[in-house]
């Protein structure tokens, strides 16, 4: 689930207010490549490590179930060379995240070059897809995110729209 915020700081309250775990900072630059299916992006983590994320889900929903596959990468730099030479890029993306832990549940508070601030929730489906949704509903009520403030496009896909490619 992800939605757009207008004050990080309230945010940040609200995730003090529960019983979260503040997980670190994280720059992240995310170069998502053409491809024919799915999504390929890699991303670079505070400029000391770098995975290959290849992921398929649908786009249109404002909760979305993702399957994926990561892949360590030890050199970034020359990944990134061949693939942008093999597939070319699409576009960059450029974001400082914020991550707390609400149990297994990671709490995302974004702020994206260009595009503002999100939050966005990633609740691991371990027992049903039922608790999962249980859980984002909590979570949708205590940030008191209403149906408007949900985002059902990918940061890629709003680079794209407004061509902010960063």
């Amino acid at each position: 689930m992800k939605a757009k915020i207008v004050s990080l700081e309230k945010a940040i309250e609200v995730t003090h207010s529960l019983p979260t775990k503040y997980a670190g900072e994280l720059h992240q630059i995310d170069t998502y490549f053409i491809v024919k299916k799915g999504r390929l992006k890699l991303r670079e983590i505070n400029q000391t490590q770098a995975e290959l994320i290849f992921y398929d889900r649908d786009e249109r929903s404002s909760q979305r179930i993702s399957n994926y596959e990561v892949y360590a990468v030890v050199n970034a730099l020359q990944i990134k060379q061949v693939l942008e030479k093999a597939l070319g890029v699409l576009a960059v993306v450029k974001k400082k995240r914020r991550v707390f832990l609400y149990n297994e549940t990671r709490i995302h508070l974004d702020e994206v070059l260009h595009l503002g601030y999100f939050l966005e929730f990633e609740v691991p489906i371990d027992t049903s897809i039922d608790s999962a949704k249980n859980v984002t509903n909590y979570l949708i009520e205590r940030f008191n995110i209403s149906q408007i403030d949900f985002i059902s496009e990918s940061y890629l896909d709003l680079v794209l729209r407004t061509n902010q490619n960063i």
